[in-house]
């Protein structure tokens, strides 16, 4: 049997994979599970395209004592079609700290937060940093790590005329603003931002093409989210209530939809109600 897997082209499997388990596979976005002799979770990733996903950790450098280890305990394969790549992060959070995997080492270890602090200076000024988040103070933004931070500060300066020197970035020269013209460009910038942290619903593409997914955003919470029959319209919270699954907010499901809500379209986005506080 070795010997005609070599010949067939599917040489990559793992010893316990064979070849009708891997083609059932979906080219689909979603979460996979690898799971050992005795039916156990050691593993859980997401993907774009689940197949290709799973092919390429059976595929490339197999040296290392733990990765021949990690392949001899694949014994099963199982997947969760999510429709999007963003439903399938936050998902796959949800799921590693759900099951424990064994062998998701990095993603077990809590996001180290990064966040967008204002505060005023000596002189009145409304100035910006990035610091590491505190529980008792809610970020402007947050973040995975304070490079992009400060990558997304430099494009908020950018965006909304604020001089660098207010936001701890590099400049070679010194504003003309008065403290009150300063102040409101920031304020208008921060208001912007707080826009998209109320309360809101992301649409995007279903399991299927007769149905879309849904997540909820709740007062800068992740709530859930839902798949839901392109016949019924979904434009509420007590449309969501009995049909969303629940998926915590946490430091890393936070950082996952600030990373990704600037590339979803407007029409993507149901506001349900405008922000009373900044994102946490």
């Amino acid at each position: 049997e070795t010997a005609l897997k070599r010949g067939s082209g599917e040489a990559f499997l793992p010893n316990h994979i064979d070849a009708e388990t891997y083609h059932s596979l979906p080219d689909d976005p979603g979460i996979y599970y690898f799971l050992n002799s005795k039916g156990k979770v050691i593993y859980v990733g997401k993907a774009k395209n689940i197949k290709t996903r799973v092919k390429q950790h059976f595929t490339g450098n197999m040296r290392s004592a733990r990765r021949q280890a990690f392949l001899r305990d694949i014994h099963k394969i199982d997947h969760l079609l999510t429709g999007t790549e963003l439903v399938a992060l936050l998902i796959e959070d949800r799921e590693i700290k759900r099951l424990w995997p064994e062998y998701n080492r990095a993603q077990k270890h809590s996001v180290g937060k990064f966040g967008i602090y204002s505060y005023f200076d000596q002189l009145g000024y409304t100035r910006l940093c990035v610091k590491k988040a505190q529980t008792t103070y809610p970020p402007i933004r947050a973040f995975t790590s304070a490079f992009h931070a400060r990558q997304w500060l430099f494009k908020f300066a950018d965006q909304y005329d604020i001089h660098y020197k207010f936001c701890g970035l590099p400049h070679s020269d010194e504003p003309e603003l008065d403290v009150d013209e300063h102040n409101q460009l920031v304020n208008r910038g921060i208001d912007k931002q707080n826009h998209l942290f109320g309360s809101f619903l992301i649409k995007g593409k279903g399991r299927e093409h007769k149905e879309e997914s849904v997540i909820w955003v709740d007062n800068g919470q992740l709530k859930g989210v839902a798949f839901v029959s392109l016949d019924h319209q979904v434009t509420s919270e007590s449309d969501l209530e009995n049909i969303m699954e629940v998926v915590p907010h946490t430091g890393t499901t936070a950082s996952i939809l600030n990373a990704h809500l600037e590339k979803v379209s407007q029409r993507n986005i149901i506001i349900l109600k405008e922000a009373t506080e900044s994102w946490d």
